[in-house]
């Protein structure tokens, strides 16, 4: 939430605070606490390294982005690895789990990832 603040999203998108606030949490216990690396420390870690790269780094500023992009970029930090299982897309590929099939064998955690997020928001 302070890093979102700190890039000035919520007064300068139409990203309800308390909306947000709820959608994280939400996130937040999507995160698998007993996957021991695709869990909620890890997606802070992004966020982290996100912001970083972003201030410190001089990305926002070099490539020019906007508060849109910024926002987009924390929120994917967030989110890139939400309910992972612990296994890799070959893995699932290979068992012929039903999020594999369900993604017909192509980016199959990073279909997954975004779909069970977007479902979240009822897009």
């Amino acid at each position: 939430f302070h890093i979102f603040q700190l890039h000035n999203i919520f007064s300068t998108t139409s990203i309800d605070e308390n909306a947000f606030v709820a959608f994280v949490s939400q996130i937040r216990k999507g995160y698998v606490k007993e996957n021991p690396y695709h869990n909620d420390l890890h997606a802070a870690d992004v966020l982290q390294m996100c912001h970083y790269i972003l201030t410190v780094g001089g990305v926002q500023k070099s490539m020019k982005l906007n508060q849109l992009d910024v926002a987009a970029l924390l929120l994917s930090a967030i989110v890139h690895d939400y309910k992972h299982p612990g296994v890799t897309n070959g893995f699932l590929q290979n068992s012929s789990n039903v999020i594999a099939i369900a993604y017909n064998d192509k980016a199959v955690l990073e279909s997954y990832h975004i779909s069970e997020t977007l479902s979240l928001i009822h897009i």
